[in-house]
Order: structure tokens, then sequence, then C-alpha cells
């Protein structure tokens, strides 16, 4: 019985893998989700309207050919990808500009490697 449960959920994890997604598949879903305002913009008038939502995630998967569930998760990893390396880069900034702040502080103080 146990044998048998480990294996259904086995199972059921590998039934929802995520679909093959090419570059020119993924910039193709980039290109659809910006035309369709209403995923991302809440100054849209259907942005809190969830069947609006699902009719267009529907319309993106039938032209990717792919599932709904596959778009969403696809879009989901995007948007967490997109936002890290945007902190990411939020950090180097700051280290960037506070390493030239400090060197800049340090001249002036006659230091010249601070």
């Amino acid at each position: 019985m146990i044998i048998f449960a480990f294996y259904r959920r086995v199972n059921n994890k590998t039934k929802f893998k995520m679909a093959d997604w090419s570059k020119e598949k993924t910039s193709s879903l980039i290109k659809l989700f910006k035309t369709n305002e209403c995923l991302y913009n809440p100054q849209n008038i259907f942005f809190k309207s969830k069947a609006k939502k699902n009719s267009v995630l529907a319309e993106i998967s039938s032209i990717l050919e792919v599932s709904v569930d596959q778009v969403k998760k696809k879009l989901n990893s995007l948007k967490t990808n997109f936002n890290a390396e945007k902190a990411k880069v939020s950090v180097l900034t700051i280290f960037i500009l506070f390493s030239m702040f400090t060197n800049h502080v340090g001249m002036y103080l006659g230091r010249h490697n601070v």
C-alpha cells in the first residue's frame, strides 16, 4: 500500500513537469504578455477580472500550443527571475556608489587608497 501511494505521488509530480521552452517560444510568450495589459497593468479595467485573465491566458496557451498551467508557471518563473536579477543590480549599484563615495572622501582626507 505504501509503495503504491509513493509511486502514484511520483507520477503526479512528473505529470505536471514544465514544458520545453525554447528561446523563440519564451520571447513569443513575453511579446504576448506585453500586448495584454490586463495581465500586469493595475490601471487596466480588466486587471481584476479573473474571467478576462483566464480567457487571455487560454488564447496565449493555444497560440503557443501548451497548457494554461504551463503558461502560468513560465510567467511566474520569468517574473521571479526578473525580480532576482533586479535585486542583484540594485545591490551592485549601491556597492559601486558606496565605493566611489569612499574613494572620493579619501582623496579629500589626503588618503589615496581608502
